[in-house]
Parts: C-alpha cells; sequence; structure tokens
C-alpha cells in the first residue's frame, strides 16, 4: 500500500509540473513583429505657455507625418501605452517598444525658443536601442515650417527603412558598429549631413566643441559615402567627404574661410598708368552678388614737346555678380555693369571744366588668388558716352576703334 501510495504522490507532482511548465511556456512573450514601430507623442520644449501651444500644435503634425511616412515604408505603426517616460533615453523607449511587442520605436521632439523652432525626429532599433534614423531641422515657427516638417519626417523614414533592410542581412557586420570622430579649428561650428543630391535637407548632428564632435551613430554600410558640412555664420561652409571604413575614423575638417561681405581693390591700366583707380564692393549676398564704387584719378599725357597734361576724375557705381565657379575656387570670374561720371580739365584751360556721363553696358572680370584674402583680377569694360555736350568725348563708344579698357590691379577681401 506504501509503495502505491508513493507512485500515486510521484505522478500526481510530475502532472502538476508538466501542467506549470506548459503554462510558463504558453505565457512567453512572442518575438516582437518586425515591422512594428512605436510612435511616441512628440516631446515639447517651449519657453513659455503662448510657444507651448504653437509648439504642441506644429507638435502633432510632425507626429501625423512621421506616422503617414512610416506606414508608406512598410512600418506597423503602434501607438505607446502608457505615453513615453517624461525623460525618455534610448534604453527606456527601446523597453517600452519590446514590452509592446514592436521592433521599432520613434520619439519627435519640438522645441520653441522666442520664434525659433528647433526639432528632431529619431528612431531607435528596440533590441539594443541604437539609433537607427534621425532627422533634425530648425527654422522659423510659422506655418511655413509644415513642408518642412513633412520632409523632415520622410527623411527619418527613408532612413529608418534603409537601416531595416541592412539590418535585416545575414551579418549585423554589415553596418559600421562605432561613431565617428570630426576635428575642426571651428569652435562652435555647427556640422550636418549632408542630403547631397536627393533634395532632403541637411541633418543637424551637432557643433563642435573642445576642436572635436563625436558624430551621432550613422547607419551606413562600409565603403558608403559620407559627406559631412562644416558651417558658422559669416563664413564659408565646408563639405567633408570621406567613405565608411571597417574600424573606427577621426575625420579632419580643413579651416572655414572667411565670407567675402566687403572688398577693396587698386587697379590701373593702359591709357591710365598715370594714376590709379579705387574700388569698394558690398556684398548683397555674401561671395557672389555685389554693389561696387569706384573712383578713378590720372593723367593723359603723352610726352611730346608743346603737350600738356589732361587731368580725369571718374567715379563709378553699379552691381556685379560672380558666376559659376564656386568662391573655394583658386579662380573665379564674374560681370558688372553700371554707370559713371567723369570729369576733366587741361593744365592749359586755366578754369575750365568737362564733365562727361557714360555707361558701362558690361564689364567683365577674372580673379586669381595670391595669398590669404588677396587676388590679382583682371577686367575687361566697354563704356558708352552719352555726349551730354559739356564734356571732351562724343556720343558713342569710348576708346576708339577698339573701345575697349583694359585694368589691372589686386583685391583684398575684407
Amino acid at each position: 500500500m506504501r509503495r502505491s501510495a508513493h507512485l500515486r504522490i510521484a505522478i500526481a507532482a510530475a502532472t502538476v509540473l508538466l501542467g506549470a511548465a506548459s503554462s510558463l511556456a504558453r505565457a512567453d512573450p512572442a518575438a516582437p513583429d518586425p515591422t512594428a514601430l512605436l510612435l511616441f507623442a512628440p516631446a515639447i520644449v517651449s519657453d513659455n505657455s503662448i510657444t507651448q501651444a504653437d509648439a504642441s500644435d506644429l507638435g502633432e503634425a510632425f507626429r501625423e507625418d512621421l506616422r503617414r511616412e512610416l506606414t508608406d515604408q512598410g512600418f506597423k505603426v503602434l501607438d505607446p501605452k502608457p505615453e513615453a517616460p517624461s525623460a525618455p533615453g534610448p534604453e527606456a523607449i527601446a523597453a517600452a517598444a519590446r514590452a509592446e511587442g514592436a521592433a521599432w520605436a520613434a520619439l519627435p521632439r519640438l522645441g520653441i525658443d522666442r520664434s525659433r523652432l528647433s526639432y528632431s525626429a529619431r528612431i531607435y532599433e528596440a533590441g539594443e536601442g541604437a539609433l537607427a534614423a534621425a532627422a533634425a531641422f530648425s527654422t522659423f515657427a510659422g506655418i511655413g515650417a509644415l513642408p518642412l516638417l513633412e520632409r523632415s519626417a520622410r527623411t527619418a523614414a527613408l532612413r529608418a527603412s534603409a537601416y531595416r533592410s541592412a539590418a535585416s542581412g545575414a551579418s549585423p557586420r554589415e553596418l559600421i558598429p562605432y561613431r565617428i570622430t570630426l576635428l575642426s579649428p571651428d569652435e562652435g561650428a555647427a556640422v550636418s549631413l549632408s542630403g547631397g543630391s536627393t533634395g532632403d535637407e541637411d541633418a543637424y548632428l551637432g557643433r563642435i566643441a573642445g576642436g572635436r564632435l563625436l558624430l551621432p551613430y550613422l547607419a551606413l554600410e562600409p565603403g558608403s559615402q559620407i559627406s559631412i558640412v562644416v558651417s558658422q555664420r559669416g563664413k564659408r561652409s565646408a563639405i567633408v567627404e570621406t567613405l565608411a571604413g571597417e574600424g573606427e575614423q577621426t575625420v579632419q575638417a580643413p579651416p572655414l574661410q572667411d565670407s567675402e561681405r566687403q572688398a577693396l581693390s587698386i587697379e590701373t591700366g593702359p591709357g591710365r598708368l598715370l594714376g590709379l583707380g579705387l574700388g569698394y564692393r558690398y556684398f548683397l549676398e555674401p561671395d557672389w552678388v555685389f554693389l561696387f564704387a569706384d573712383g578713378r584719378a590720372y593723367a593723359g599725357y603723352d610726352f611730346g614737346a608743346g603737350s600738356f597734361p589732361l587731368f580725369h576724375a571718374e567715379a563709378w557705381e553699379g552691381a556685379g555678380a560672380y558666376l559659376v565657379l564656386p568662391p573655394a575656387s583658386p579662380i573665379r570670374a564674374g560681370i558688372s555693369a553700371g554707370c559713371g561720371l567723369l570729369f576733366s580739365f587741361a593744365s592749359i584751360s586755366g578754369d575750365e571744366r568737362f564733365f562727361d556721363l557714360a555707361l558701362v553696358p558690361v564689364k567683365a572680370f577674372a580673379e586669381i588668388k595670391v595669398s590669404g584674402p588677396m587676388s590679382a583680377r583682371l577686367s575687361i569694360e566697354a563704356a558708352y558716352s552719352l555726349g551730354l555736350g559739356s564734356g571732351i568725348a562724343e556720343m558713342g563708344w569710348m576708346g576708339g576703334s577698339l573701345p575697349l579698357l583694359f585694368s589691372v590691379g589686386m583685391a583684398w577681401r575684407l
């Protein structure tokens, strides 16, 4: 009897253990849906209650843009329950996504400081909390921001889709496992990832501090082309291009050059060798479009017997622009046009003065960089006298049978 009782007890215990094991097996969570993405409500930062309302409205628009674009890229977008933590980090976001059975999580952020809107969208892989994609921008906080929000949402969704496609390969080593360090002597310069030929806006990555910036993780395959834009107010932006390598990378950015906003020049030329011309340029668009004011004073004299000098003073004004070649090019060229007042008098004529008015329909110039802010300049122009009757020039092209005036000189960027 005792053996039979013991046997019945053993069988009952085994039955209970098997049932518990079966229940535990049924309670194991299913593997995350590889297309499911948890989209959090926007994290909002503003400086007062008025901008808080504006930021909230823009945030909801941004969230809906993200929902639509991510859905178009094949993600199944879920809303979090509960909402995101008050100060979410990548680990907390990834944990919340795993709890909802999602393999991805997206967190939009918006902030308004006075009238400036800054925003970003970050998409994380829920397994380890790795940053899979990001897009960020800054603009005026108004209705004009809506199309920019939509473009950024599309950029983030496309990058997340590319990351997902790469991560679904046989080996996770298809993506670089490190963050890139950028070195730059321009403290405080903004660093962005170039949108390139796709038409996307540049994605803000951070600012140079202490001569360097550790870039956010970029989901790139080894050998991928990377174009990094370094920019700072008052200076020309520089693009640093490199390839994603197998090991950790440190990339050196060149020093940024000052933009050309004002310039001085000095010149002379055939027929004006006994004198000089001084010029000033004010740039409406740095490095490209400018207004100019030139002054020239010279004497015409052939050094022959019985000849006397004829003195001239000219004032020219107009506008011009550089063409085609970028500011960093060693040689640049452009055109300008304007008008001028010409005053003349002869030493033999006493107080008699002559006054002419002329136009310069086109003036072409080329500049070759010499050193630092200095350039050598060659220009050619055609001047047309209006023949007012108060001067010494008749109506028509000035300069005789070949109405072209050459000049050479130097220019300095201020």
